[in-house]
């Protein structure tokens, strides 16, 4: 501020100083056209002190301004060295302040080379310990999960087991028949030395019957059913569709002939069932009944074991049997006291 105030106050200051200057100059001229005049020489004369007074004042306000604007240098001159002063201490505040900042960095950074010197070998290390313990680890985890599976397989096979065996005889193919049976029985008598049919008599039957074949499911165990546990699926052996059981549903004699001897009926009935039975079940193992048994069989068990075990990938497998067995239903044998003779193709009693 005082810098500023005293260049505005020397700036009019040398102006005014110019003007006297030129003034002066005037005046100069002035007293030599008054010497030049000496008519007027007097009047300008007493001009010329009033000048020299004038010149007087302007020298002292001038001496002063210029004093004033030296002790102003000397007073920038004392703020310079100052200023020299703090900038050549600056030097030793930084290092003061610094030093040990960089002395800790240092230490810090030569712990931190020392680290990374040492980083290549921790990583081995604990990599290597890693990879030491992980087939273990693995091997443990994968026992564990089979284990789990396993145990959970045996449970499961145990359910499905109990399950079916619960189904019995699962009776999944029935068919029907019908025929017309004629029974001829001979009854010779004998006539003097002679043995004569004279009893012998016919009657027609009508005979509907059903045979029925199924798979037996009251023999399955646990065993029995596989499960792969990456396909998720699951497969149940079972052995080969059978004849459940042979019957007469409906018979009826339609024709008689004639006879005057005593006949016994319901034998003659009995004697057409042996005869027909044998035939409904020869076609319905021509007509492949028992495959019919089997592909229905696969769909019924097939749909339950997906319903319980929440799989899609499930299959029944039948496995062949060599010998065919038939229910005692299917064996229907004549009366004990009656036989088929070929030669006179008809029932012979005795």
């Amino acid at each position: 501020m005082t810098n500023q105030s005293q260049q505005s106050s020397r700036g009019p200051t040398c102006l005014t100083a110019m003007g006297v200057l030129t003034l002066v100059m005037l005046l100069v001229m002035v007293v030599l056209g008054v010497l030049a005049w000496n008519a007027i020489g007097d009047f300008f004369g007493g001009i010329g002190d009033r000048i020299t007074g004038l010149g007087e004042t302007v020298g002292g306000a001038v001496g002063q301004t210029l004093e004033g604007l030296g002790e102003t240098v000397d007073g920038i001159g004392q703020g310079v060295s100052e200023l020299g002063e703090s900038v050549a201490a600056i030097p030793q505040n930084l290092s003061d302040s610094v030093g040990p900042g960089i002395e800790s960095l240092g230490q810090d950074l030569s712990e931190l080379k020392t680290s990374v010197a040492s980083l290549p070998q921790r990583v081995s290390d604990s990599v290597g310990e890693t990879l030491a313990g992980l087939p273990q680890t693995i091997s443990d985890a994968v026992e564990k999960a089979f284990r789990s599976e396993i145990r959970a397989n045996i449970e499961t096979k145990n359910l499905l087991a109990h399950s079916v065996v619960n189904m019995g005889t699962l009776v999944t193919a029935s068919q029907p028949f019908d025929s017309e049976v004629k029974v001829s029985v001979s009854k010779e008598q004998r006539i003097l030395f002679f043995d004569v049919d004279a009893c012998g008599v016919s009657t027609d039957h009508f005979v509907e019957g059903t045979i029925e074949a199924g798979v037996d499911l009251s023999q399955v165990q646990a065993s029995d059913f596989t499960h792969d546990i990456f396909a998720d699926s699951w497969v149940l052996k079972l052995g080969s569709a059978k004849v459940h059981s042979c019957r007469i549903d409906y018979i009826r004699q339609t024709d008689r002939s004639r006879t005057y001897c005593g006949q016994d009926w319901d034998a003659y009935r009995i004697l057409a069932e042996s005869v027909a039975l044998p035939e409904f079940l020869r076609e319905a193992l021509a007509e492949r009944l028992l495959a019919k048994a089997e592909k229905e069989a696969e769909v019924v068990l097939g749909n339950f074991l997906a319903a319980v075990t929440g799989s899609d990938n499930v299959s029944i497998v039948f496995e062949s049997e060599p010998d065919v067995e038939f229910p005692p239903s299917c064996e229907r044998e004549p009366p004990a006291d009656w036989k088929f003779d070929e030669e006179s193709d008809s029932w012979v009693q005795g």
